[in-house]
């Protein structure tokens, strides 16, 4: 205790100020420094072999509680691995129903292209249906004509 009061007075005297920093340029360290460090890791290592019970539980507890998390962490893997298969069978049924509907598509378009056809057959067949019956208006026309020509002749 005088020793430490001895260099705490020093110092603040400024007596050891020019021995310390030369020390401390040289790499050197005081005998009591050193002897301080020698106690301090002599303490710290007593100290740990005679709590090696309670540092064997706590590493015991550590373990428990990193099985704990691994096992957390697998169940959230297995959560978004589950997640993920839910969402890509979602999304081959989407495909699924994506590809059904471009063949519904594809049908949809061969029976406007062919309603279209029918349409312009159907457009002909009118035309050629007007023809017809002015043709047989004609024909009908023709035909009163000719009976009445005839039957004039035959009255005669």
């Amino acid at each position: 205790m005088l020793t430490r009061l001895n260099r705490i007075l020093g110092r603040q005297d400024g007596e050891h100020r020019e021995i310390r920093g030369r020390q401390n340029e040289d790499g050197l360290q005081s005998t009591c420094h050193t002897s301080r460090n020698k106690w301090f890791w002599g303490k710290h290592r007593t100290a740990r072999k005679a709590s090696s019970t309670p540092f064997f539980l706590t590493e015991q507890e550590q373990q428990l509680n990193q099985v704990e998390k691994l096992e957390l962490q697998l169940q959230m893997m297995m959560n978004d691995r589950n997640e993920l298969r839910e969402f890509l069978s979602h999304y081959n049924n989407e495909l699924n129903n994506s590809t059904l509907y471009s063949q519904h598509l594809s049908e949809q378009i061969q029976l406007k292209e062919k309603v279209r056809i029918l349409l312009e057959d159907k457009k002909n067949l009118q035309g050629e249906q007007i023809l017809l019956q002015e043709s047989h208006a004609e024909a009908k026309r023709l035909c009163e004509e000719s009976h009445e020509k005839i039957y004039d002749l035959w009255t005669r």
